[in-house]
């Protein structure tokens, strides 16, 4: 029995949607990995300040943390004798409503710990990412892609 045209479309659908995740769940999974190697160095905070996510949508939601704002942190570091200045808390924006984005900028200290890539001084971040989100994401990934592949063989 051939697909209908409304399961074709929910099969594809899945395909993208699962190759999209995948996508995502390996991208996540091998920065965590490259993460792995990158050095740690003191650093100090030299300005900081609440700030707008960069897609500027200030919207929030009645209940969680989420929404249009963000800790902007400015740190230098130095890496052989250079010093670096960096805004990059972590690889990804993370959204706050405001009061959890102050409250949050004022949980970090002045004298932080920055993490550097050490074929790349200048790329540092003062979180570091684990690759447990990155297979996590991946997995429901394939889990799309298998369900989507099932979907097609079932009907053939």
């Amino acid at each position: 029995m051939l697909l209908s045209t409304a399961q074709m479309g929910t099969t594809i659908f899945a395909i993208v949607l699962g190759l999209l995740v995948t996508y995502v769940g390996w991208s996540y999974a091998a920065l965590a990995r490259k993460m792995r190697s990158y050095k740690s160095v003191p650093g100090r905070v030299i300005s900081r300040a609440v700030a707008l996510v960069p897609s500027g949508n200030t919207r929030t939601g009645v209940w969680g943390q989420g929404g249009g704002y963000t800790p902007q942190i400015t740190y230098r570091y130095t890496v052989d004798g250079v010093v670096h200045e960096s805004k990059n808390v972590a690889r990804a924006v993370r959204g706050y409503k405001e009061r959890f984005a102050q409250a949050k900028l004022d949980s970090i200290p002045d004298d932080v710990v920055v993490w550097y890539d050490p074929k790349n001084p200048a790329e540092a971040y003062l979180e570091k990412h684990g690759q447990a989100l990155g297979i996590a994401i991946l997995a429901l990934g394939i889990a799309f892609l298998t369900g989507a592949g099932i979907a097609l063989v079932s009907r053939f």
